[in-house]
Order: C-alpha cells, then sequence, then structure tokens
C-alpha cells in the first residue's frame, strides 16, 4: 500500500474523531431538541386549554395531572440534555443563565407545584388556585418560549417584517376568538361573530365590545381578554422575538433589521436592548398601576383578595394599554366605584401614560431614573453623580406640553359646559 494511501486513512481516521464531528453531532442533538420540546409542551397547552375549556375551574382530574406529569418530565429531560449539550457550544452569558434558570423553574413545576396540586383534595382554595395558576401558567410560558426559536428563524429569511407583523396580529386574533368561544369561557355561548370581533378589538385595543365584557364572560374569559390586550398592546412578534434572543442570546443581522422596521426604530445596534427597556417599561407602570388600585378599593367590594387583584391588574393593562375595556358593565359608572376620585385618577394618569407612546414614556423613566440614583447617592453621601443634560429630548417636552394644554382645554370647556 503506499504511503499516500496510509496517510489518507490516517487522517480520515482522526477528522472523524476530530472536534469539528462532535459539534457538528452536538448541534445536530440540539436542533432535534429544539423542534421536541415546543412539539411536546404544546400537547401540555392542549391537555390545559381542554381543562379550562370544558372541566370546571376548581377541579382536580387525576388522568390530567397524570398526563401532565408525564409530558412535562419528558420536557424537562430534553430541556436538562439540551443545557448539558449547551455547555460545549457558545453561547452568550446572560442566555446561559437564562437557561439554566429556565430549566430550574420547569423542574419545579414539575416536581413541587404539580404533585403538590395534585395532592389538594378540597380544591375550592387560595393554595390550589395559586399552583393551579403557576403551572399552567408556567406551561404557556415555556411553550411560547420555545417556539420563539422558530419565530426567529422567520426573521432571519427574507420575509417582510410587515407581513410577520399583520400576520402575528392575525394569528393572536384567532387563538383568542378560538379560545373565547370554549364554553367556559362565558356564562351564555357567544357566536363566532361576537368572539372574532371581540378578540379583536381586545388584541388591537380599540374598546369596542357586542357583548358585555362583565356579564358575559367568566372569569377564564376575562383572562383571555386581558391577555390579548397586554399582547396585542407590546407585540406578539416583539415578545417572541425577545424571549429568542433571551434564550439564545444572539439575533441575526436580519433579525435586527426587521425589529427595527416594526419598533420604528432607526438604530439597528442597539434594537434589542431597546425592546428589553419597552417590555420592561410597559410592566413596571402596569405594576405600579395595578398596586395603586389595589390599595384605593374598598376589599368590601370583592368576596376574595384574589379577586380584587385580578381587577385591578386588569384596568391597570387596559388603560395603559388604551384598551378601554372594564370589567363592570357600566365601566367607571359603575354603583361601587362612581365616586372613587382616586381609582379614577391613577386610571387617568395610566391612560395618558400610555396614549403618548413610548419613546416620551422612556424619556420620562430615564429622566426619574437618574434623578432616583442621585438622591441614593446624595443620602449615602457619594460624591458622584450621574449627569442629564437634555434628558428629556425636544419632542418629548414638546408632547407633553400639547397634551397638558389640551387636558386642560378639555377640563375647562367641560366645566363651562355643565
Amino acid at each position: 500500500m503506499s504511503r499516500l494511501k496510509i496517510l489518507s486513512r490516517w487522517g480520515l481516521k482522526k477528522t472523524r474523531g476530530s472536534a469539528f464531528i462532535r459539534e457538528d453531532v452536538q448541534h445536530k442533538l440540539i436542533d432535534y431538541i429544539n423542534a421536541l420540546v415546543p412539539a411536546i409542551l404544546l400537547l401540555a397547552l392542549a391537555i390545559v386549554i381542554y381543562e379550562f375549556g370544558f372541566k370546571p375551574f376548581w377541579s382536580n382530574h387525576v388522568g390530567i395531572n397524570f398526563w401532565l406529569r408525564t409530558i412535562l418530565t419528558a420536557a424537562v429531560v430534553l430541556t436538562g440534555t439540551r443545557q448539558f449539550l449547551e455547555i460545549f457550544t457558545p453561547k452568550r452569558k446572560g442566555a446561559r443563565i437564562v437557561g439554566f434558570f429556565g430549566f430550574l423553574f420547569a423542574m419545579f413545576l414539575t416536581f413541587y407545584v404539580l404533585p403538590q396540586k395534585a395532592a389538594i383534595h378540597y380544591t375550592e382554595t387560595n393554595r390550589f388556585l395559586f399552583l393551579k395558576l403557576l403551572l399552567y401558567g408556567g406551561i404557556l410560558l415555556g411553550f411560547i418560549t420555545e417556539i420563539s426559536h422558530f419565530v426567529q428563524f422567520l426573521y432571519s429569511k427574507t420575509v417582510n417584517p410587515g407581513i410577520l407583523f399583520v400576520g402575528s396580529f392575525l394569528m393572536l386574533i384567532l387563538l383568542g376568538a378560538f379560545l373565547l368561544k370554549l364554553p367556559n369561557a362565558t356564562n351564555r355561548s357567544i357566536t363566532t361573530l361576537e368572539a372574532v370581533f371581540t378578540a379583536t378589538s381586545a388584541a388591537c385595543v380599540t374598546g369596542l365590545t357586542v357583548v358585555d365584557t362583565a356579564t358575559q364572560f367568566t372569569g377564564f374569559g376575562q383572562l383571555i381578554i386581558l391577555l390579548l390586550i397586554q399582547v396585542g398592546g407590546l407585540g406578539f412578534m416583539t415578545l417572541t422575538g425577545l424571549l429568542a434572543y433571551a434564550v439564545s442570546g444572539q439575533s441575526s443581522f436580519k433579525t435586527q433589521l426587521a425589529f427595527t422596521e416594526i419598533m420604528s426604530n432607526r438604530k439597528v445596534s442597539n434594537i434589542m436592548r431597546f425592546i428589553y427597556t419597552v417590555v420592561f417599561v410597559t410592566v413596571l407602570i402596569e405594576s405600579i398601576g395595578a398596586t395603586f388600585l389595589y390599595f384605593s378599593l374598598d376589599d368590601q367590594l370583592f368576596a376574595r383578595r384574589i379577586d380584587k387583584l385580578f381587577f385591578s391588574v386588569f384596568h391597570s393593562v387596559s388603560a395603559f394599554c388604551n384598551a378601554g375595556f372594564s370589567t363592570y358593565s357600566y365601566g367607571l359608572y359603575q354603583y361601587e366605584i362612581r365616586h372613587d376620585y382616586n381609582f379614577h385618577l391613577i386610571l387617568a394618569m395610566l391612560v395618558i401614560l400610555g396614549g403618548m407612546g413610548f419613546p416620551i414614556v422612556f424619556n420620562l423613566y430615564r429622566y426619574l431614573r437618574i434623578k432616583a440614583i442621585n438622591f441614593v447617592h446624595f443620602i449615602f453621601k457619594n460624591p458622584s453623580r450621574e449627569n442629564m443634560p437634555n434628558v428629556i429630548m425636544l419632542n418629548s417636552r414638546l408632547a407633553l406640553l400639547v397634551n397638558l394644554f389640551l387636558l386642560l382645554l378639555g377640563f375647562v370647556a367641560y366645566i363651562i359646559c355643565l
């Protein structure tokens, strides 16, 4: 045998065992897992929808718990394998931390929350309600996080971002209409047109209704409307793309260009940080608003604290997203809150902040953040100060002045016309 053939066989043998081949196998295994986990979680989500839509809310079915435990265990095994394989692949540190804590949260849901929920016999308690919502909310979050990889794949292709944006709203509306048609979502069956109209109004935050949200929809139906308002206000593609970036730790240039066009932002380099800020500030303002609303309401208006909390969160999200939905038949003119002016004032502030647009809200947030940091430094006698030259930009100042003028003009005109 010639020396050339011997060297060729030796090189082929070495190549087969090389790091390049091993990395290729690892990437293929990760790709297979990325395809399997969403499919498995889709089965879990289908079981959740079936229970919420067709079974009594306070039920605790043995069969449903068994299948959820089986499916979630498989998902935990696959995600754990993926975490192990990703140790040997380059990845951003922040994404590794998010993935690791996501894996721990999945284990927590599977091996603690689900068994605790299954062991409860008397279900009409706040503990059962908390465990059930935590478990099912975790399944929904996990599914959205996993399909975010597919969304990132769509962004990387030469698909018009505008088509993706409109398509995501269409998908959200159809999904919302399907959920609103479930038997447990309504107290009385509604037509398909009414379900589609309500889902469209909630996702597009218009506030138009053809049925009474307070009496027509159950708590489950109102929760669906709340989610449609929140996802529609932020944008479905924005949320899934953000989760994809948080989990994978990277985004292609095409993905960033797509986000730049969707978010109407001129800068490509910091677009992902901008989206993070959008979501964070939105959730922060809505949380603060819900907290103030909660403490401004009388406890006697609600049978349980969880009902009061849901009422506060619903109206905070609806107000900041300018959706106009209420869980009262007469809205703010409902007898119970008609003269609760603290409640009205908080809602008015949320409506004004949400209506001005995020660039202006972000300017105000940045200004207040710098003020708070400097105040903390002053308290602890730290000489360093954060400068804030022209933090509030000219267009923000102009928008604030115009809003103030219009509000005062409307107030004075209303007083004169009384």
